[in-house]
């Protein structure tokens, strides 16, 4: 049997790191999605209100 180097350690370390970094950024890819789906929603209110004003 051959001693660990200490490489394995350190790639299982390295892909863990990235994973969870890819987790953070796709998350807050996540939160923007939906903060913009809201304030695309209240403008489209705000212009459906408008034009009803108009039709008034």
């Amino acid at each position: 049997m051959s001693e660990s180097d200490g490489m394995d350690e350190f790639l299982d370390g390295g892909m863990r790191q990235s994973l969870m970094i890819a987790s953070r950024i796709a998350e807050t890819l996540a939160r923007r999605r939906q903060e913009s789906q809201r304030q695309q929603e209240h403008q489209d209110a705000q212009a459906a209100h408008k034009a009803q004003a108009r039709l008034t």
